[in-house]
């Protein structure tokens, strides 16, 4: 089965290893073929390529017409050429014995009988020296046979150590520019430091301390921590870590937007927004029905609908719209009708037919004149309305409304103004006895504040001397109907709960944390997106953070070791069955990151 590429392949300048034409009997069709495209003919062994629609035997293309020898030197006795205007030249080196005077080249077996006939020479005496390595050789002179001994140590500048004995756990140092030095192995706890620019075993000075909890905080799940746990991105409910991040609602999303999402293999990726698979604003109706059918009438097509008023004269039940027209004919037409009877009411007398044509009068009282055409009052009747001074004491059968807050000293203060001043309020009741039983019943109210004078347990707090009690509620009953303010807290230590702060290092080797506290809890979390974008090259030697498995620890890892390990998954390899039955296994070991994107066509399957 052929693999059928649909873009070019960069070999990126690597060799192309094994590979083999394609092989065809007799010439192809033009018309199946491409400029640039090659076969081999296995009928005369030529090599061919489609070149201006037409094709061109590569076997009988060259540029070299003749070959010659070099006009000067002694070339001529030394190489010497068969037909050399071609097609076939043939080269041939010429050979000869050694002589003095000679310029033939001479093969080795011409050398060896020339020495061997010369008598050759004696070595007479082998010895050897160290010189300044450090290393010794012993046995010499020989003078008939024997063996030299190499001994001694070899120094650094050499190559070597200078040492000649260890013990486990020495640990070798450049004490100078010329010298190795052994330290010995440290204490249990000691920790290797630098003392006089030399490495030193030392205690250990950074004891540490003890975290008794951590809290997660927003986007994060696991709830408080204070002995071993898990954190995990929160990603149900309202408080998953998309709804913690900035509320930009009602921004128009742009282009260059990123949106996070989950891939068909259920790694979380990011792209842009123009990345998603459709146009905004846009889309095709496919259908539009109407909410009531007594006042929107749809017409037309699915696609192309068309959207209709029902109107109607206004009438009495009547569920169509009215047009303005149709409102101003009923307003106009409609007849109001006549007085039927009139009856005077509390406070007033009638004269006159009640059908007919009634007269109304107000009748006068306490405060109150009646006469031809106004009604006065005095002093004594409260008006509902204005500045009004009234003389005497007044008593109200209900309630009287005045402003919710007074303005001047002399205004009268409102229940809500009242209620509000006095809300919050402590009011100190004295001493508490923790070891009795704690305050409760409708007694007890909002702001009573107890100082406790014996320690002991209060509901289910354990309380102490000097501690302040204040009540959150009337009537309260349980422990978080109190606030409790503690007088015997003092600082954290790292074995130690007590007062104590929690807050990100700015130095760039903590960066990317964030701490945020709610009711007293310190809450500590990633601050990936506050982070600076690199913006130098990537090199081999930057780091990433990486959970080893071994130990479950968090590690940093360079670049360079993450590209020697998926090199190595580089050189893979799969096997494969043919039509014939044979399996096959394919190797590569292209040691590159690119990734090659292969199409394969089902019909060729």
């Amino acid at each position: 089965m052929a693999i059928k590429y649909l873009s070019g392949i960069d070999l990126n300048q690597n060799q192309l290893s094994g590979a083999r034409i394609e092989n065809l009997a007799t010439e192809p069709g033009v018309a199946t073929f491409g400029e640039g495209q090659m076969y081999f003919n296995t009928t005369n062994n030529n090599l061919f390529v489609l070149a201006n629609g037409a094709f061109v035997d590569l076997t009988s293309q060259g540029d070299i017409t003749a070959v010659a020898l070099k006009a000067t030197g002694n070339t001529g006795v030394q190489l010497e050429i068969a037909s050399a205007s071609g097609p076939i030249p043939t080269f041939e080196i010429l050979t000869g014995a050694v002589a003095d005077g000679q310029n033939y080249l001479v093969d080795s077996q011409a050398v060896f009988n020339a020495i061997s006939s010369s008598g050759g020479g004696t070595v007479t005496s082998i010895d050897g020296s160290g010189g300044t390595t450090g290393l010794t050789l012993t046995g010499g002179a020989i003078t008939a046979s024997g063996t030299l001994t190499l001994g001694g140590t070899l120094i650094p500048a050499n190559g070597g150590t200078g040492q000649t004995a260890y013990v486990v756990g020495d640990i070798l140092y450049a004490s100078s520019t010329t010298a190795l030095s052994k330290l010995g192995i440290g204490s249990a706890g000691q920790v290797l430091k630098v003392t006089a620019g030399v490495p030193a075993w030392a205690a250990d000075a950074n004891a540490g301390g003890t975290v008794t909890s951590i809290a997660f905080g927003d986007g994060l799940t696991g709830g408080t921590i204070t002995g071993s746990g898990s954190v995990a991105l929160n990603v149900s409910g309202a408080d998953n870590y998309i709804l913690q991040g900035n509320d930009d609602s009602g921004t128009t999303l742009e282009d260059g937007f990123k949106i996070p999402y989950s891939d068909a293999s259920n790694v979380v990726q990011f792209g842009n927004v123009s990345d998603l698979p459709f146009t905004a604003n846009a889309g095709t109706v496919t259908s539009v029905a109407t909410g009531n059918a007594n006042t929107i009438t749809i017409g037309g097509s699915a696609a192309a609908p068309t959207v209709a008023a029902n109107t109607a004269a206004i009438a009495a039940s009547g569920t169509n719209l009215a047009t303005a027209d149709q409102i101003n004919t009923f307003v106009t037409d409609f007849d109001y009708g006549s007085v039927k009877s009139v009856t005077a009411g509390t406070g007033m007398t009638q004269t006159g037919v009640s059908t007919v044509n009634p007269t109304l009068n107000v009748i006068g009282g306490d405060g109150i004149t009646a006469a031809a055409n106004e009604i006065t009052v005095d002093s004594t009747v409260v008006r509902t309305a204005g500045a009004q001074t009234i003389a005497g004491v007044k008593t109200f059968s209900d309630q009287v409304t005045i402003p919710t807050t007074p303005v001047a000293s002399t205004d009268a203060a409102s229940k809500n103004y009242v209620d509000s001043s006095n809300v919050g309020q402590l009011v100190f009741q004295g001493g508490y006895d923790a070891t009795a039983s704690a305050p409760t019943g409708a007694g007890v109210l909002q702001g009573f504040t107890y100082v406790v004078t014996v320690a002991g347990s209060f509901f289910t707090e354990v309380v102490e001397v000097g501690d302040f009690l204040i009540a959150q509620q009337d009537a309260p009953t349980a422990l978080a109907n109190w606030v409790t303010v503690q007088n015997n807290v003092g600082l954290a230590t790292g074995t130690t709960v007590g007062i104590g702060n929690v807050e990100v290092n700015s130095s760039v080797a903590t960066a990317g944390m964030a701490v945020a506290y709610s009711s007293g809890t310190a809450s500590i979390g990633w601050s990936i997106k506050n982070l600076s974008v690199i913006s130098n090259a990537i090199v081999d030697a930057d780091r990433m953070a990486i959970l080893d498995m071994t130990g479950f620890e968090q590690k940093a890892i360079e670049l360079s070791t993450l590209k020697t390990y998926f090199q190595a998954g580089l050189s893979q390899g799969f096997a494969g069955t043919s039509a014939s039955g044979t399996t096959h296994t394919f190797n590569h070991n292209l040691n590159t990151y690119d990734l090659s994107l292969i199409h394969i066509d089902a019909a060729d399957e």
